[in-house]
């Protein structure tokens, strides 16, 4: 019998369920879970799982539709064809036939592999089929069901069988059905991953994770043969499904992780399956489809890059086909239950962060980010978010997250909310309170106050008009603290000139001024900028330091000429 109350993990359990901001679903979830991996035998087997969910497809399969939006960029620097595959910004040769565990590449790089995101650069190449068929097959040979493999795992399998269905159900039809070894094959597989993921749904995970298990479930419950029992399961499925959409999307449109990269995925999981759901449940989708894209425009910047705020990074999930990032209305815009306000103008963009961390029931993908913002003009980033490096534990994960990576104010050097490690921060249970939001024309202006720090209150004012942007902060603290601003530039600037309280920086033709009001001084340092996974590029990083008292007040002011 294993050691049930001794370790982390059974302390991690224990701690999970007193917890009052977890879910009931979540928390029974979580139990199912590590019942099951501390007693094996608990785990059905793949022959079980078929009398459970006695499915079969159906022998006259629904039309193909049009192909939609592919939900990743396309690599084309990936060679398939000769086992190379590109993902995180790596390419990495896997030869062929292909070694799927790629042990020497990390978790996430392994789950991306897997969820069979690159075969959407296939779909268009005159030859696409016959990669993707072998490529098939040789994982059907080199992954059988198995709970310990990164391959099954259940947002995995999600993400592959959302990719099959459309791709290979739908695109590839009848290529696929003239070859009936490959069809018996590839559908029992489909079939053996369908049963494993609708008994190992991520209840314990929620969020995004349960969304996607949901859908993929969902979604491919039209291409079996209706029968009474599963004609039930699929009415149970919609129902949970339309349930957590409804929980998990905020009454502006946007995805409740307050992540922008996170959004674009879950906005097209709805667009895949906005038209399959029952009245009224299909009328209430797709009114959710039309707000989740108006979140996403107001989350772009004019070159096409969603907002870097929390986990997001560009190049992981497509924009929509239909928005123009060059073409999105300008003036102020709000996300105000998400906690998001900013500015659009002529090649400009402001984005202000002015969010509770997120989710209490799932925080994996928050910052310390309270108060940031990011700053476009003239087409160039001036203000950036640090964006994410990697999700693996260490020292790249917790700077990501940590307070000083943001363009706020940091007291003390510590982070506003406790970063607990990859996937958790513990937010105080005050979110920020807006004291003010006016907007006209091209000018805003915003307040607002959080108090992530113990004993302590920062109020910070944003006042931006055209190519000019001001930003005031107070600290109120019970004590003596110390209080730092962060200011992370895009890589393009250069440092020209530093003269008491002003800051010079250049790119090309342009140059922009920073001006500090208040006591302290400046430092200029570098810091990491990583756009997209696994990629650092070095920015300038300046650092303005306020002093230690218990009432602090600083100004910053941006000119861009």
């Amino acid at each position: 019998m294993p050691e049930l109350w001794n370790g982390q993990r059974t302390h991690g359990f224990l701690l999970r369920v007193i917890l009052c901001d977890q879910t009931w679903s979540q928390n029974l979830g979580y139990a199912k879970r590590r019942l099951r991996q501390w007693f094996p035998a608990m785990q059905p087997t793949q022959r079980q799982l078929e009398k459970r969910y006695p499915w079969s497809f159906k022998r006259h399969l629904p039309a193909p539709s049009t192909l939609p939006s592919a939900p990743v960029p396309i690599a084309t620097q990936a060679n398939l064809e000769r086992g190379i595959f590109v993902c995180m910004n790596q390419a990495v040769s896997l030869g062929r036939p292909v070694d799927w565990s790629a042990k020497s590449q990390t978790i996430l790089w392994q789950y991306a592999l897997h969820e069979f995101g690159w075969m959407w650069q296939l779909a268009e190449k005159s030859d696409g089929w016959d990669v993707a068929k072998g490529l098939i097959h040789e994982w059907v040979d080199a992954n059988p069901c198995t709970a310990d493999a990164h391959s099954w795992e259940p947002r995995t399998i999600a993400l592959r069988l959302l990719n099959w269905q459309v791709l290979i159900f739908n695109h590839w039809r009848s290529d696929a059905q003239a070859d009936p070894i490959f069809w018996r094959r590839m559908t029992a597989s489909f079939l053996d991953q369908w049963r494993w993921l609708r008994d190992n749904i991520e209840w314990h995970l929620g969020a995004n994770h349960l969304l996607e298990n949901l859908a993929a479930i969902y979604y491919a419950m039209g291409l079996f043969r209706p029968t009474p029992k599963t004609n039930r399961e699929r009415r149970r499925i919609e129902r949970w499904l339309i349930a957590e959409f409804r929980r998990q999307f905020l009454s502006d449109g946007m995805h409740y992780e307050r992540s922008a990269m996170y959004h674009l995925r879950m906005h097209w999981v709805m667009e895949l399956i906005k038209e399959l759901p029952s009245e009224p449940a299909k009328q209430e989708i797709q009114e959710l489809v039309t707000q989740s894209k108006q979140a996403i425009c107001c989350l772009l910047h004019p070159s096409g890059q969603p907002s870097l705020l929390n986990d997001s990074v560009s190049g992981i999930f497509s924009i929509p086909l239909d928005i123009n990032p060059q073409q999105l209305p300008q003036g102020p815009w709000s996300l105000p239950d998400a906690g998001y306000y900013g500015m659009r103008g002529d090649d400009e963009y402001l984005a202000i962060d002015a969010a509770p961390l997120g989710p209490k029931s799932q925080p994996a993908h928050a910052h310390a980010d309270f108060f940031t913002c990011e700053w476009t003009v003239g087409g160039l980033e001036a203000l950036t978010d640090t964006g994410v490096f990697c999700y693996e534990a260490g020292d790249s994960r917790l700077w990501d997250r940590s307070t000083p990576a943001h363009n706020t104010l940091a007291i003390d050097n510590g982070n506003s909310a406790p970063v607990l490690g990859s996937f958790q921060v513990m937010g105080r249970k005050k979110k920020p309170r807006i004291l003010n939001w006016h907007h006209q024309d091209k000018h805003l202006d915003l307040e607002a106050e959080h108090f992530g720090y113990a004993g302590v209150s920062h109020r910070r004012r944003w006042r931006h008009s055209p190519a000019k942007l001001t930003i005031d902060d107070w600290v109120f603290a019970r004590r003596p603290v110390q209080a730092t601003s962060h200011w992370h530039l895009g890589p393009s600037w250069k440092f020209c000139h530093l003269d008491g309280d002003r800051v010079r920086l250049v790119c090309k033709d342009h140059r922009l001024e920073v001006t500090a009001t208040g006591p302290g001084s400046w430092t200029v340092a570098r810091s990491r900028y990583s756009p997209q996974m696994g990629l650092s590029i070095e920015r300038i990083w300046l650092q303005r330091d306020w002093g230690t008292a218990e009432r602090l007040h600083g100004s910053t002011t941006w000119m861009f000429h």
